[in-house]
């Protein structure tokens, strides 16, 4: 008897693996088509692509969405989308499946900036944030800026690179140049990509884009 009831469990548990959430799951032990193995190791429905980072609990993404796995409805163009064309990039991302293309139209006033541009996001006056991204494209340099937000204006960080349509790049390229000490009186930053004097048709592609805090001001932290 005993041997009949465990045969019994062992087809249930086969059965429940095929196609039942709640099943056991690891790295050897996927979930079947349709579910993903969660935190916990169960098999759970797959709702899709996570939209945010938890690569680094320690040092939570203020970036929603870095990796574009849930699409560009965040950003949004600097002069118009006439001119630039802000889209999904599935050729070649840095990770994942997507990334996000600004493209520049040439119109008959040919501009000499064109950009995209994130959500404010909220900061405490003279803390450290750090900033990082990958990019790639047609244009003869790709800039990463993060505005501050400030009573009466504002004030700009940088970083351009020289990029190439296949090959990425990371900018900042190194831990020193990614940290940024904001004004007493800042309120909030974004981070924006831009081609300057860009060409016809020109190309600028963004893929994992981070910014974060750094209580110690290593940022180092990603």
């Amino acid at each position: 008897m005993k041997t009949f009831v465990g045969a019994i469990g062992a087809l249930a548990m086969s059965l429940c693996w095929m196609g039942c959430s709640g099943a056991e799951c690891s790295a050897s032990t996927p979930c079947p088509e349709g579910q993903q193995c969660s935190a916990e190791g169960i098999c759970v429905a797959d709702t899709g692509p996570s939209c945010d980072d938890t690569s680094r609990p320690e040092a939570p993404n203020l970036i929603s969405n870095p990796g574009f796995e849930c699409g560009v409805a965040d950003w949004q163009p600097y002069v118009g989308p006439a001119v630039v064309k802000i889209s999904e990039e599935t050729s070649n991302p840095k990770s994942g499946s997507k990334a996000m293309r600004i493209q520049y139209t040439e119109t008959a006033a040919k501009q000499s900036r064109v950009a995209a541009f994130g959500k404010e996001i909220p900061v405490t006056g003279g803390e450290t944030i750090c900033y990082r991204a990958f990019m790639r494209g047609t244009g003869r340099n790709g800039h990463i800026v993060v505005r501050e937000s400030r009573p009466g204006g504002g004030f700009d960080t940088s970083y351009s690179s020289p990029i190439t349509l296949n090959d990425w790049v990371e900018v900042p390229p190194s831990v020193a140049l990614r940290k940024i000490t904001v004004g007493n009186d800042t309120t909030s930053v974004h981070v924006r990509f831009e081609l300057r004097q860009p060409a016809d048709q020109d190309t600028l592609i963004v893929d994992d884009v981070a910014l974060w805090r750094s209580p110690d001001g290593s940022c180092s932290e990603r």
